[in-house]
């Protein structure tokens, strides 16, 4: 009697275990059917109203680099495998994980780059914190502004918050092992494809240069090479499913689980909901009957959404961009809008400079009465122009925005945060748009791509030629 009611009870206990473990497992790939708790309720701004899910998923749109449903479900289950197998960024702030990876940048003399350099820099930091075995990351990005002002993680834990950084930091320098925190500074991290990382940064024969913490600013631009060939990386590339997937994937997955706007960029965006496709906030879950991973279908079947990116002089290819230039981008954006065989054309412009936005307005073509196609024409869509509020200043977040940081001396931390957020907001819109349109060697344009996985057309320097973005 006893054996069989301890046998039972054992039954029962192990039995409750493999259920909730189950529904754990379960629950990342299920539609989130909780309303999110609006930011005004937790203190902060009002943010859009959650979407409501769709119950059938959405196939790609025709301009979409997944292709097909198979492409969209094998991207979100390497989202899925990511979200529950890296779990090094769960330690606790009493413990210490056995490699951190910091990327960081905290002032003009680090030269971080545009924000689309910061992106891929970021990319090949979280990835190759991934692969290492152990390790875990956090950003530690303050210049011109902190990047939480602006974005956090989903789910939280894809990443350490940065305060257990400082503190892993003053951990290592109260044991005397200060020695073990290894800043890269302005050199640049390159990954050897033949090196165990986990056993250099053990160093077991000598303990002198055993590395805790590493510190990076720079990667190297082909550092997706290494981290997708390395044989030491290969069983966690394996357990992701990062082996089935192409670099601009790769991004996607790091877009999707960091660079997700907090409740503050969520309230700024607020306003252009439709043009992101229904929703600032992506889906909370990875499930793709979630309202909140689909454009809404009333904008998918109405609307066609071109962002369109122009830069000033230098700030890609060293010449600026002349009248001709900007003519041949809207008579690009006209024959993608006739193309799209959508009622509705909305096209996004993104500017470096006040006087370039207003030189690409000023040379739009003037707007036609609309007339029926005829000869297997199609008909010009009505045509809508977005773009952001003046009260967001032309700000860059390379190191020359120490002028406006000067200026901004005895700001509030709204003023600052709105300082900055223009190039942020630009690029949050135009990783939501349907196609893209901009410059050759432009990196904010290309990780934009990387994140709407949509075709890019990009305008070569000084002609009138266009072609299309194949970095992918």
């Amino acid at each position: 009697m006893f054996h069989q009611r301890c046998f039972g009870t054992r039954f029962n206990v192990v039995g409750l275990l493999f259920v909730c473990s189950a529904l754990f497992f379960l629950s990342a790939f299920l539609p989130n059917s909780s309303v999110r708790p609006s930011p005004s309720a937790a203190g902060g701004p009002a943010a859009a109203p959650p979407r409501l899910a769709n119950l059938v998923p959405q196939p790609p749109g025709k301009h979409s680099r997944f292709h097909d449903l198979a492409r969209l479900r094998l991207v979100y289950s390497a989202l899925g495998h990511v979200r529950l197998g890296y779990v090094a960024n769960r330690t606790p702030d009493y413990d210490t994980p056995p490699l951190l990876i910091i990327q960081t940048c905290s002032s003009a003399e680090m030269h971080c780059g545009t924000w689309g350099q910061r992106l891929l820099d970021m990319m090949h930091a979280y990835f190759f914190s991934m692969l290492t075995e152990g390790s875990a990351f956090a950003w530690e990005i303050t210049w011109p502004l902190d990047l939480n002002h602006y974005f956090e993680a989903n789910p939280g834990y894809m990443r350490l918050p940065s305060n257990h950084g400082h503190q892993y930091i003053r951990q290592l320098g109260d044991k005397g092992l200060a020695h073990q925190f290894a800043r890269k500074g302005k050199d640049v991290m390159r990954v050897d494809p033949e090196t165990d990382y986990v056993q250099l940064y053990k160093s077991e024969q000598d303990k002198s240069k055993k590395v805790t913490i590493l510190e990076t600013v720079h990667w190297q631009r082909d550092t997706f090479a290494a981290l997708s060939s390395s044989s030491t990386m290969d069983r966690l590339r394996g357990k992701y499913r990062l082996n089935e997937l192409n670099q601009s994937e790769w991004f996607w997955i790091m877009y999707r689980l960091l660079l997700n706007p907090n409740p503050w960029l969520a309230d700024k965006l607020a306003p252009y909901a439709s043009l992101m496709g229904g929703s600032v906030r992506l889906g909370d879950s990875v499930s793709l009957r979630e309202g909140g991973n689909q454009v809404q279908p009333e904008i998918a079947s109405q609307w066609f959404r071109v962002g369109v990116r122009v830069v000033d002089e230098n700030d890609v290819n060293g010449s600026p961009m002349d009248d001709r230039q900007i003519s041949c981008l809207w008579t690009r954006i006209d024959q993608l809008c006739r193309e799209s065989g959508k009622p509705q054309c909305h096209v996004f412009l993104s500017a470096t400079s006040a006087d370039l936005m207003a030189r690409v307005k000023n040379l739009r073509p003037a707007t036609k009465p609309a007339v029926a196609a005829k000869d297997g024409d199609r008909a010009s869509p009505s045509l809508f122009i977005h773009t952001l509020a003046d009260t967001f200043p032309y700000t860059t977040w390379e190191s020359t925005s120490q002028e406006v940081r000067t200026g901004l001396f005895g700001a509030s931390e709204d003023q600052l945060k709105t300082a900055y957020a223009r190039p942020v907001m630009d690029w949050m819109i135009l990783s939501r748009m349907d196609y893209l349109v901009g410059l050759d060697l432009d990196d904010d344009i290309k990780t934009a791509a990387w994140a709407a996985q949509v075709n890019t057309d990009l305008l070569s320097k000084q002609t009138c030629q266009f072609h299309q973005l194949a970095s992918w």
